[in-house]
């Protein structure tokens, strides 16, 4: 059964393609990506929400689509 609490963090479907604004980086860790989605709207979130392409791709500055259902 499912639990009835939701995850602890939850992209929403507007937060389909970004434009990476800033990495947090420990070492060579991405530990936070800031970005801009696809109607202008600020989005920070821990890059454990993302599949590591997109990861890569954040780290790089280009844009990526976000995958909400790939949590651990």
């Amino acid at each position: 059964m499912q639990p009835a609490t939701p995850p602890p963090f939850i992209l929403e479907p507007l937060f389909m393609y970004v434009y990476v604004l800033h990495v947090k980086k420990a070492g060579h860790e991405i530990t936070e990506i800031t970005a801009i989605n696809h109607v202008g709207g600020h989005v920070c979130f821990p890059p454990r929400t993302l599949k590591g392409l997109v990861v890569m791709a954040a780290s790089q500055g280009t844009r990526g689509a976000l995958t909400p259902t790939d949590r651990p």
